[in-house]
């Protein structure tokens, strides 16, 4: 399936979401990968996260597309293991969550991106994430708790410093 929803916020900066509903053999037709994605690709067994990573390489591609910039694969900062666009200046962070896989790019800044599946489990884990003035305002609602875990996920992304914790953020 193609894109089911993109937005430009502003100048330089595009996002989107994408269904997957393709076989890996169906995504491998519509997307080009470099050796950097084929090697990548190699080291994932799970057939999930390979449908993921896959998904996030097209949807990426057809972002960038739409600013003209040519896609020349993905390499990870071996330390933080942060995405970057191979002969790029563009900044580029993903995410994805069963059958949903996103992007984001950015001209000219650092970006994180995250979508996360609502479930009982961020209940559990809440303290590890969250100080006590936010799970207070969270009030063990998971909606509050998916929120609160993606907008710190996206921000851990884009700062991808070491030492930075979730729940320091925010």
């Amino acid at each position: 399936m193609p894109i089911i929803l993109s937005e430009t916020p502003k100048p330089n900066v595009i996002w989107g979401l994408w269904q997957i509903t393709e076989t890996e053999a169906e995504l491998r037709k519509r997307t080009l990968f470099s050796e950097a994605d084929e090697a990548y690709l190699k080291t994932l067994t799970n057939p999930a996260r390979r449908l993921q990573t896959l998904s996030c390489r097209a949807l990426l591609q057809q972002l960038l597309h739409m600013y003209n910039v040519p896609y020349k694969g993905i390499t990870k900062d071996v330390e933080t293991g942060k995405p970057y666009l191979i002969d790029c200046g563009w900044h580029v962070s993903f995410s994805h969550s069963r059958a949903i896989s996103s992007a984001i790019v950015h001209r000219n800044a650092p970006v994180g991106i995250d979508i996360e599946l609502l479930q009982e489990k961020l209940q559990r884990i809440q303290t590890k994430f969250l100080s006590a003035e936010e799970m207070a305002w969270a009030d063990n609602k998971v909606d509050r708790l998916g929120m609160l875990w993606s907008a710190k996920e996206a921000i851990y992304k884009q700062l991808s410093a070491k030492g930075v914790t979730l729940k320091g953020i925010l």
